[in-house]
C-alpha cells in the first residue's frame, strides 16, 4: 500500500524533536555517508548534516550556522514495519504503525509534512512475473530501463515528469517461494496528492483518503504496452499489413518515434489484433489484479465507508477501469504444466478454492433500442437500433422534425 515515504517536521517543532532524537539511545547518529560511494556526502558550508539508521529508516538532522535545523525521516514504512515488504501491509498496519512512529519519535503527525511518496501493491500471480515483464515493451513515448543490468526483464522502469513507475520480481528479489509481482508508483510532484487531500502523515490514518490512491495506480495501467512475443501468433494472421504492423509493434523504437495521435491509433490497432489472435486484454487484467489486491488491504467494514468516494474518481476513467470493482471471474490449473502452457478451463469458482489466477471481467451495461426499447446488448458497441426497420423508422421521424424545423424558419 504505502511503501517509501519521505518526511519533513515542521520548523516550530525541529529543535524540540532534534533534542529527543539525539537523546535517544536508540539512535546512534553519524556523519552521513553515500550508500553507493561510502563517502562523506557534501554539505554546503556552514551545514552540519548527520543521520540515524533504525529498523529501515533514515533518520537525518541538519543544522545550519544561522541556528536552524531540519529534521527529516525517509525509508519504507512497510520494511520499517514488518521487517520485510513482499507480505500485504493492510490499512489497519498502517495507521498502528504510523501511531507508534508518532508516539516514539516524537511526531505530531498534523505538522509532518509529505515530500516523497509511493503507492506500491504486490500482486500474486500463477506464474513467474518474469513472463509477464517481458511483455512489457514500452510506457507512452518512452521505453523501460532496468536497474538490474544483468537481467534486464527482471525490473522495469520508467521516470515521466511527476513520477517513477516500477515494476519487478518481487518474490526473486526478496528471496521468497512466491510469484510476486511489485508494481509501485514513486510520486515526486506533491500536488498530485493534494487533489486527494494528503499533505500531512496525519491524512495517511484517514482511509477516505488513502483508499482512492488506487486511482494513481490504475492510471497507468493503460498507458503500459504489452505485447505477447510468441513466433506462432504472426501465422494466424490473414492480412500481409497486420503481419507487418504486428512486427513493428514488438519494437519499443515504434512507440518511442510515434506522436500522440500515431499512438493512439496503433493502441487500438494493437487491441484489436490481439482479439483476432484470441489473446486476453492485458492492460485490464492488470488492472483487475490491482484492484482485488488493493480491496484485500481494507475491512468490509472499512470499504463500505470507502467505495462511494471511490466510485467518484474512477467515474472519470476508462470502463475497463471501472470493471474492477465488477463479477470475478477465476481461470482454474490442473497442473503446473497448464500454468506453463497457459492453458486450462474457464468457470467461476469460489473466490477461496486453491490454484487460480485471479482475472476479473467486466459486467456488460444493457443497451436498449432507441425506437422500440427491446434488449440489444448482444449488438456491438455503438448501435442505437435493434434492425434495418427502426433504423429507418427513426431516420424518418429525424428527417420529418428538420423539415418542420425548416418550414418555420422559412415562414
Amino acid at each position: 500500500m504505502i511503501c517509501y515515504i519521505f518526511l519533513a517536521v515542521a520548523k516550530k517543532r525541529t529543535s524540540f524533536v532534534a533534542q529527543q532524537w539525539l537523546a535517544n539511545p536508540n539512535m546512534v547518529f553519524a556523519t552521513a555517508i553515500s550508500e553507493e560511494t561510502a563517502e562523506i556526502l557534501p554539505v554546503k558550508e556552514g551545514v552540519f548534516l548527520k543521520e540515524a539508521k533504525v529498523n529501515g529508516l533514515i533518520f537525518r538532522i541538519t543544522k545550519y550556522e544561522n541556528g536552524f535545523v531540519n529534521c527529516s525521516i525517509r525509508g519504507s514504512l512497510h520494511k520499517s514495519a514488518k521487517g520485510e515488504n513482499h507480505s500485504r501491509f493492510t490499512f489497519a498496519e498502517l495507521q498502528i504503525y504510523i501511531k507508534q512512529l508518532c508516539d516514539e519519535y516524537h511526531l505530531n503527525p498534523s505538522e509532518t509534512s509529505i515530500h516523497g511518496f509511493e503507492v506500491q501493491i504486490n500482486l500474486k500471480l500463477m506464474y513467474s512475473p518474469l513472463n509477464f515483464l517481458k511483455m512489457c515493451i514500452a510506457y507512452k513515448n518512452k521505453s523501460f530501463a532496468s536497474t538490474d543490468k544483468s537481467n534486464p526483464d527482471m525490473c522495469k522502469m520508467v521516470e515521466v515528469d511527476d513520477y517513477i513507475l516500477k515494476m519487478y520480481d518481487k518474490g526473486k528479489e526478496s528471496n521468497v517461494n512466491e510469484f510476486l509481482l511489485r508494481y509501485g508508483k514513486r510520486i515526486k510532484n506533491m500536488r498530485i496528492l493534494r487533489k486527494y487531500g494528503i499533505k500531512t502523515l496525519s491524512d495517511l490514518m484517514d482511509g477516505e483518503k488513502v483508499a482512492p490512491l488506487i486511482i494513481e495506480l490504475l492510471k497507468t495501467v493503460s498507458h503500459i504496452r504489452i505485447y505477447n512475443h510468441d513466433k506462432g501468433l504472426i501465422d494466424s494472421l490473414k492480412r500481409n499489413n497486420e503481419k507487418i504492423k504486428w512486427l513493428q509493434f514488438a519494437s519499443p523504437r515504434y512507440w518511442i518515434d510515434a506522436n500522440k495521435d500515431e499512438r493512439h491509433k496503433a493502441k487500438l490497432l494493437l487491441k484489436k489484433l490481439s482479439n483476432k489472435l484470441g489473446l486476453p486484454d492485458y492492460n485490464t487484467q492488470l488492472s483487475n489484479w490491482i484492484g482485488y489486491e488493493w480491496r484485500q488491504h481494507f475491512t468490509d467494514k472499512e470499504w463500505a465507508t470507502f467505495t462511494p468516494h471511490i466510485k467518484k474518481h474512477l467515474d472519470k476513467l476508462a470502463a475497463p477501469i471501472k470493471a474492477t470493482f465488477t463479477l470475478f471471474i477465476f481461470r482454474v490449473y490442473k497442473s503446473p504444466e497448464q500454468v506453463l502452457h497457459g492453458s486450462g478451463d474457464f468457470k467461476t469458482i469460489n473466490e477461496k478454492e486453491d490454484n487460480i489466477i485471479t482475472t476479473l471481467k467486466p459486467i456488460p451495461e444493457k443497451r436498449f433500442c432507441a425506437t422500440c426499447s427491446c434488449d440489444i446488448s448482444h449488438k456491438k458497441k455503438g448501435s442505437k437500433n435493434c434492425s434495418k426497420r427502426c433504423r429507418n423508422k427513426a431516420s424518418g421521424k429525424a428527417r420529418t422534425e428538420r423539415r418542420k424545423q425548416k418550414k418555420q424558419v422559412d415562414c
